[in-house]
């Protein structure tokens, strides 16, 4: 699967990302990879915990814990910059 990161919140270590059937997920990052909105990320985003995923750009494979998915734009922005 193939996903789009769209916001990165660097305080908490999660990212939201866009599915490619416009679902939106969030997950944290299990390291010090940084990711940047509009990246692209390849790996199985449709499952709770944790995964490796696959920056396209850099082919680096990077460890992360889904924490959710199947969600709006609007409820992944609230579970990730709440305070």
């Amino acid at each position: 699967m193939i996903g789009k990161v769209v916001k990165v919140n660097y305080r908490r270590g999660l990212v939201i990302f866009e599915d490619d059937i416009g679902d939106y997920g969030y997950f944290e990052v299990l390291g010090s990879d940084d990711f940047k909105p509009d990246e692209i990320i390849i790996g199985n985003l449709h499952s709770l915990g944790g995964e490796t995923i696959i920056k396209q750009s850099t082919k680096e494979k990077v460890d992360i814990c889904i924490e959710d998915y199947g969600m709006s734009y609007k409820i992944a922005m609230e579970m990730v910059f709440r305070k």
